[in-house]
């Protein structure tokens, strides 16, 4: 129906302004650079939207998940730049 699709295409007419007003103001906007950085910035948000939507269909909420992820961020960094360890162990 009509009146369920007028709530995506606000959505939709949102994302093509704020695309047209990015790649107006940065002439590095449509770049593979700008491409690279934005796929390795999703996968986390997806990992983590995954999990928040487990867990909103059993009708529980979860306010911790983006504290977990600046915790896990920062003991990462710290052990990374304090004792020289990878990340990958």
């Amino acid at each position: 129906s009509w009146k369920g699709l007028s709530s995506y295409i606000g959505l939709l007419g949102a994302l093509a302004a704020m695309i047209v007003l990015f790649s107006c103001l940065s002439s590095h906007f449509w770049s593979m650079n700008t491409f690279s950085t934005i796929a390795n910035q999703i996968p986390d948000l997806i990992v983590m939207s995954v999990g928040m939507t487990f867990i909103l269909i059993i009708a529980g909420i979860d306010l911790s998940v983006g504290s977990l992820l600046a915790l896990a961020a920062a003991v990462v960094s710290v052990t990374y730049l304090n004792f020289h360890w990878t990340p990958w162990l």
